[in-house]
């Protein structure tokens, strides 16, 4: 079963212990596919997991 819970940047950057910076670049250049919820980017754990992938 696929993990699709939402995380913030940084949320997802301690859970790969990258820094945020790293993560928000990749949404940036669309490597890294997020959605803009009440302002912040949340990533599906999902997606984070196929980034790291690649």
């Amino acid at each position: 079963m696929q993990d699709d819970r939402m995380l913030t940047v940084n949320e997802a950057a301690e859970l790969i212990l990258v820094h945020p910076e790293e993560l928000k670049e990749a949404i940036k250049d669309g490597s890294l596919r997020a959605e803009k919820i009440k302002g912040r980017w949340m990533v599906r754990k999902s997606e984070l997991l196929k980034w790291l992938e690649n």
